[in-house]
């Protein structure tokens, strides 16, 4: 959960003059780098790295490669709110995805199509996009990737008004996250735990897990979480009329 630690050490190796004479290294350390700037908001040096791993994969003929190159550039224009960018990236890569048959490839295509399904308040499709994602990565049994599906997922059916089934599906992510070890992902699901607490009008379990949330992410120096986690303690106090 040391965002900041793997990306500087992710920087040093991809610096390493031996890189250069591999290929598949040197994407794999892209892949790497353009993965870790959204935890430490460094998104301009993510959308290069991205780039540059895509000219890889492609003069390798990965086409797996190509695919994910493009869909961790596609999470940055989320993050940077190119939705435009978002679509078309997305559009491209599962064609590709599902042509190769690539199933990695649809899970992550598949999770990002629900977002931006959720953004475009086509609330009923993300949940459908979501829930294939999450099948999908119960499939390849792949417990990290499951629980980000599962936090989307849930933060769908929260924005449909269906707080009950969201909050044990944030259940689920929260421990599969603390299995993992993965603090990060803690704080996420205390987060969104947080809110669905809100709309269930239980302010002090929302209180204890906004709170939570905001310290593992002081303790992991995650600055874009702090907003996330005031935002979430701001509307606590409106709702207790503080």
């Amino acid at each position: 959960g040391n965002a900041a630690e793997a990306e500087t050490t992710v920087r040093r190796l991809l610096e390493l003059d031996p890189l250069r004479e591999h290929a598949h290294l040197q994407w794999m350390g892209m892949l790497a780098a353009a993965e870790l700037s959204s935890a430490i908001s460094d998104l301009e040096y993510g959308q290069i790295c991205a780039s540059e791993s895509w000219h890889i994969f492609h003069q390798l003929g990965d086409r797996c490669g190509e695919a994910d190159a493009h869909l961790a550039a596609a999470e940055l224009a989320y993050f940077q709110g190119s939705y435009a960018e978002l679509a078309a990236l997305l559009e491209e890569t599962m064609t590709v995805a599902g042509e190769i048959g690539y199933t990695t490839g649809l899970a992550k295509g598949g999770r990002l199509l629900g977002i931006l399904a959720s953004i475009n308040k086509q609330y009923e499709q993300s949940i459908q996009h979501l829930v294939r994602s999450t099948a999908l990565w119960r499939e390849l049994d792949q417990p990290y990737e499951l629980a980000v599906a599962l936090n989307s997922l849930a933060v769908s059916l929260m924005e449909n008004h269906q707080y009950a089934v969201a909050r044990e599906i944030l259940q689920e992510t929260l421990e599969i996250n603390r299995s993992l070890g993965y603090q990060r992902g803690v704080a996420h699901a205390l987060q969104n735990l947080g809110e669905v607490a809100i709309e269930l009008k239980d302010y002090t379990k929302a209180g204890e897990w906004f709170h939570e949330s905001l310290s593992i992410r002081r303790n992991l120096g995650l600055r874009r979480g702090y907003a996330f986690s005031f935002e979430g303690l701001a509307h606590l106090a409106e709702q207790e009329n503080q």
